[in-house]
């Protein structure tokens, strides 16, 4: 809902623009396309799977941080400072992913402005363009999620289980003992 009244406000205030450079003729892509404004749009077609790596792991890699910064077994950093860290993380991963498809780290970050976008520019034109490309920010994000707090529960759990033998020498370590620990 978000970014859907954030792009309707957006087409608003700029309309005036919008029509001295388009003519008042809305357009995708092309010399005269606006939708890039509002949705992410393709700079070069590659194929889709490039794209949907690039929001998986960037989004994997916000969720690890946003998952490691909030953790209550080791405090990394105080209450104050996190607003700021997760700021910075934030747009680290943008300058670092954005090239590709934008970054879209969140899927209502695309998908409040496309339903928006299918006002202006017609419901098919939205959803087919770049080869269908509608489903990457949405699905992505999602996926990536998931892959991310997947890994960092699975380092929490190594550390919480074995994070008290760093100090044993591996040469000393019998081999009934390796074979006797859990996991």
């Amino acid at each position: 809902m978000g970014g859907f009244l954030g792009a309707l406000l957006v087409y608003l205030i700029y309309l005036k623009q919008f029509d001295a450079y388009d003519g008042g003729q809305r357009e995708m892509v092309g010399s005269t396309g606006t939708a890039d404004i509002f949705l992410l749009c393709l700079l070069m077609l590659y194929l889709i799977g490039v794209y949907s790596i690039d929001q998986i792991i960037g989004t994997a890699i916000l969720m690890i941080f946003i998952m490691s910064v909030r953790n209550k077994f080791k405090q990394m950093m105080s209450k104050v400072i996190q607003p700021f860290a997760f700021a910075l993380i934030v747009t680290g991963i943008i300058c670092a992913f954005s090239i590709n498809a934008g970054a879209a780290i969140n899927p209502a970050r695309d998908l409040g402005p496309r339903l928006f976008g299918a006002i202006i520019y017609g419901w098919n034109n939205v959803f087919t363009v770049h080869d269908y490309f509608f489903w990457v920010p949405i699905v992505g994000p999602i996926l990536g999620a998931t892959i991310g707090v997947w890994i960092y529960q699975g380092f929490n759990f190594i550390v919480k289980q074995y994070g008290h033998l760093f100090d044993i020498d591996v040469s000393t370590v019998e081999i009934e003992q390796i074979h006797s620990c859990k996991f």
